[in-house]
């Protein structure tokens, strides 16, 4: 009877823990999206003023990180940072957009940008909501985990 009781209750626990997982990864894309569209009007700013100055982005990069001041060449690696952030996250968005819903948290699993995950898990809030599919496998992994903890613990 404990034993019913104990599997039904992990079985919930899990069935919810795991449905939290399509908000938190619609959470999370919004996220990067905001982040990109953000760091894009930045270094959108810097591409104007290397066009206004006559120079490509490389050649306006160079200028700054070969320059004697090491003001200048910090300037010149900020730019350089936000090029190649803006580019992974856009990326990163891109690449969550074009995976089907139900295999994104494995995208973020595999290639997360930490500082926005973390941000996004901060700023998470719990919902009872339950998803159909995430709910089922959420209630399999528990039934499936508790039959091995009680298969092991029997035998010792």
């Amino acid at each position: 009877m404990i034993r019913n009781i104990w599997i039904v209750c992990w079985a919930f626990t899990f069935a919810i823990g795991l449905s939290q997982i399509p908000s938190f990864t619609q959470q999370y894309l919004q996220a990067v999206n905001s982040a990109a569209a953000e760091l894009k009007k930045i270094v959108d700013g810097d591409r104007k003023d290397a066009q206004e100055a006559g120079l490509t982005m490389e050649q306006y990069v160079a200028q700054f990180t070969s320059n004697s001041n090491s003001l200048f060449v910090k300037q010149g690696n900020r730019i350089s940072g936000r090029i190649e952030r803006e580019e992974f996250l856009i990326g990163l968005r891109d690449k969550l957009l074009a995976t089907q819903e139900w295999l994104r948290p494995f995208v973020i699993l595999i290639e997360p940008d930490v500082q926005i995950f973390e941000q996004t898990a901060l700023l998470y809030s719990f919902t009872l909501a339950l998803d159909p599919l995430y709910a089922f496998v959420g209630a399999l992994l528990s039934l499936i985990i508790n039959s091995l903890f009680f298969v092991i613990f029997r035998r010792a």
